[in-house]
């Protein structure tokens, strides 16, 4: 058993999946929703996996969902990935590694295309 209904209800806003719907389709009452989401209530794996499947994420990215570094999907629930958006990054020490390792990375390109254009 878990208490993970918090990570459950950020994910459910960031898809901009109305809990009534959800209820509706996970065969679950508004009030279950409600004691699940501010973890009043403890849920086994299954239920967990359950959700998992509705959202179209593994159940280990729900399990270690982390709302901090994630951002709003801007209403896009077209995206591959089931509509979260992970274009950018809210955590600012992730940000500048990322941007770090992608500047090292333009650094070697551009290193190569000029060993490439002196032969």
């Amino acid at each position: 058993m878990v208490l993970t209904g918090h990570k459950l209800r950020k994910i459910r806003m960031l898809k901009d999946i109305d809990a009534k719907k959800l209820c509706t389709d996970m065969e679950i009452s508004t009030a279950q929703l409600s004691r699940i989401e501010n973890d009043e209530i403890k849920i086994d794996v299954e239920l967990v996996q359950k959700f998992a499947d509705y959202f179209k994420m593994p159940i280990s990215e729900v399990l270690s969902f982390d709302e901090k570094n994630t951002v709003s999907n801007n209403r896009n629930n077209n995206v591959a990935n089931g509509g979260i958006n992970y274009g950018t990054i809210n955590d600012p020490t992730v940000s500048n590694t990322l941007l770090k390792l992608v500047l090292e990375k333009m650094e070697s390109m551009e290193n190569r295309i000029k060993n490439l254009e002196g032969k």
